[in-house]
């Protein structure tokens, strides 16, 4: 509660992914980071993905970093080689 707290008071909004990729042209590519075991989506980051998504940006669900990475890289990986 204390830590929810304290990055409340920085502004931090609940349901928004981890980290965000912003590409050329304004693109925004926004990944979520669960363990790979038991990390569930909640309420909160179902809304916030599906307003993301209805805006065209794209939203990744990662089971851990690897997982993120893997659909980071087979979303955008012949892009990224240009």
């Amino acid at each position: 509660m204390r830590e929810a707290s304290r990055m409340k008071q920085e502004g931090v909004v609940a349901g928004v992914p981890d980290l965000f990729v912003l590409l050329d042209g304004g693109r925004i590519i926004w990944i979520e980071l669960k363990t790979r075991k038991g990390g569930r989506v909640s309420e909160a980051q179902y809304a916030i993905h599906a307003e993301f998504e209805e805006r065209g940006q794209v939203v990744i669900v990662g089971k851990g970093a690897k997982d993120a990475f893997d659909q980071f890289f087979e979303l955008l990986g012949p892009e990224l080689t240009r």
